[in-house]
Parts: C-alpha cells; structure tokens; sequence
C-alpha cells in the first residue's frame, strides 16, 4: 500500500457472549463466560463440540492471567479477537 493511504475501518459487528457484549466485559468476566459457554459445548448433546470447549478453555486461562496482572491493551484486544472468531466458528457450524 503506497504511503499516506488509508483504508477505511470495517465495520465490526458486536459479538455477545451470554447476553454480553464480549468488548464490554472484564477480564475475568470473559473467562467466567467462556467456562460456562464451554462447560454447554461438552454437556449439552444438542450443542456438543469438544474442540470449541478446549479453545474456550484456554482462551480462559489466558483471560484470568490478563485480570491477575495489569491489562496489556493489545493483549486484551487480540485475546477478545480470538473469542469473536471462536463464537463466528461455532455459530456457523451449529
């Protein structure tokens, strides 16, 4: 792209996550959200998905060590990026 050219933003589209917009939870939050949205992916035969709850699970993990130490923004905003791909990913083979 020739210097000076801008592109303009897409449009991004809310993401919830229980009833929540993913953008506006805390990090632990998200990672209590993605337990239980996780736990519903290996418990509930009508949404069974294992590989989904195992990446929800570590997107977890990841998200409480960001609340147990002082918030990198840009860790924050490429681990919220991960959650909307895996719930487009999930939503789409539903």
């Amino acid at each position: 792209m020739p210097s000076g050219t801008r592109t303009r933003p897409t449009k991004q589209v809310p993401v919830k996550l229980d009833g929540r917009s993913v953008a506006q939870l805390t990090p632990e939050d998200l990672a209590d959200k993605l337990d239980v949205w996780a736990l519903r992916r290996e418990k509930v035969l009508a949404k069974l998905d294992i590989r989904a709850a195992k990446q929800a699970r570590a997107l977890a993990a990841r998200a409480r060590g960001l609340s147990s130490t002082e918030v990198d923004p840009l860790g924050w905003l490429e681990l919220r990026a991960e959650v909307a791909r895996l719930l487009a990913e999930a939503s789409h083979a539903a």
